[in-house]
């Protein structure tokens, strides 16, 4: 009986073992981090970072398999197209979804310092001040994803737009035009001339807006006569009959300097 207990304590512990085993292994994946979505929670403008809080839970063993709460994590930096002399800036704000990515390997060298400068074999590269992995303290967000409850209205399927959420303010780009639209104010770029359709148009800097067409142009055109040589007479003609009358000027509102 002896000689068949010891396999059996011998299959036990084994299988205890395994079932340790598995339980790091899994444990293990849970802390592995990649990516998770998250909602700001704050922005700070000259770090130019943001908090996040998870939308996803954690998952824990303590006995057995339960969830947690992350805590919000501090000092992300954001991701916004920026490359060259170029880059597009928005305004993160409190309760903007976005999609949290978490780096390989400490990014704090990085983050405070930029890239090795002093070493030219690193080619750019920084230690690390930290062996973890995957970690937490380690994200990025990246601005711009959402979840079903903020879709996008009136997505457009034919051209690139920049625009308010509510589409009242964009510019759209398509293959043919572009348009420039505020409300009812519409500019449009097309084979290469300008439509405009607004209710005024003003130009001009700082020092003063003045009419384009105002009763000085009106007077200079409804009195102007020409010169010319009636048989070696010279002559002036007669103003002109049909008068300009500013009110019927489509571009009375229009201003210069």
């Amino acid at each position: 009986m002896d000689k068949l207990q010891a396999p059996l304590r011998l299959i036990d512990q084994f299988s205890q073992l395994d079932e340790i085993l598995r339980m790091v292994i899994e444990q293990y994946d849970f802390d592995l981090r990649v990516a998770a979505p998250g909602i700001i929670q704050s922005f700070d403008v000259d770090e130019q970072t943001v908090t996040v809080q998870l939308c996803i839970k954690d998952i824990i063993y303590v006995d057995k398999q339960q969830t947690i709460p992350i805590p919000v994590l501090q000092d992300v930096p954001i991701v916004i197209p920026k490359a060259g002399n170029f880059v597009i800036t928005v305004p993160p704000q409190v309760g903007d979804e976005c999609l949290v990515i978490f780096a390989d390997t400490c990014i704090d060298s990085w983050w405070k310092l930029g890239e090795e400068t002093q070493n030219v074999n690193n080619n750019g590269a920084q230690e690390p001040l930290s062996i973890r992995r995957h970690d937490l303290s380690d994200g990025f967000a990246i601005l711009g994803c959402w979840s079903q409850k903020k879709l996008i209205e009136n997505y457009a399927t034919d051209s690139l737009e920049i625009r308010t959420l509510d589409g009242v303010t964009k510019v759209q780009v398509s293959d043919d035009e572009i348009n420039i639209v505020e409300n009812e104010t519409v500019v449009t770029i097309q084979d290469g001339v300008v439509t405009i359709k607004s209710e005024a148009i003003k130009l001009g800097d700082t020092s003063g807006l003045r009419k384009l067409i105002d009763e000085r142009i009106i007077a200079l055109i409804n009195l102007h006569t020409h010169s010319y040589d009636d048989a070696g007479v010279q002559a002036v003609t007669e103003p002109p009959s049909v008068l300009l009358v500013l009110e019927d000027c489509a571009t009375t509102v229009t201003e210069a300097i």
